[in-house]
């Protein structure tokens, strides 16, 4: 059984709204104290279902398409299904660092040395990402997610021993793995 967002609010408004009722009638009948308990859930009532079918006087939420929450992923960073992660964009960023039109003449000098250096470098990043995931740099993508799950579980930052640099560490060097 699946319930969306304002199904959830407004049975949650609901609850709240027999829980402020039940409050009162107790309040009127024995406890008169009970009435400062039963105001605060009359308000959180009433807020919660009108921010459920989006007659807050607050604003609410409103109902986000698929292409505005796109958007939204794409400027915070984050991955699309299928796209790079940040950290492959900043690497990318890294690489072209200083390709500006006045800096082609020294980029154009040492080309041939540079796209040596970025070709090691590359291979270095892979062995070092294959090494700390525990795998052969060349090994398959079933093999490198299994060792991946397994190392994650060992170094998650809540589990025993866990630390969140190597935890960090695991899931970059994932990354690197899948993305050649």
């Amino acid at each position: 059984m699946e319930f969306d967002r304002d199904t959830v609010g407004i049975v949650l408004a609901g609850v709240f709204a027999g829980l402020a009722v039940l409050l009162a009638v107790v309040a009127l009948a024995r406890q008169p104290f009970l009435l400062v308990l039963a105001v605060p859930f009359g308000v959180a009532a009433y807020l919660v279902f009108m921010g459920a079918t989006g007659r807050a006087p607050f604003g609410g939420y409103r109902r986000v398409t698929p292409e505005e929450a796109r958007q939204a992923r794409a400027t915070r960073g984050e991955r699309e299904s299928g796209g790079r992660s940040r950290f492959a964009e900043k690497a990318r960023e890294r690489a072209t660092r200083g390709r500006t039109r006045a800096g082609r003449g020294r980029a154009r000098a040492g080309a041939e040395r540079g796209r040596r250096r970025t070709q090691s470098s590359d291979a270095l990043a892979r062995r070092e990402a294959a090494r700390i995931l525990g795998v052969d740099a060349n090994a398959e993508p079933a093999t490198v997610r299994q060792a991946y799950r397994e190392r994650v579980k060992e170094v998650h930052p809540d589990a025993d021993g866990g630390d969140q640099e190597t935890f960090q560490q695991v899931n970059e060097a994932y990354e690197r793995l899948r993305e050649a």
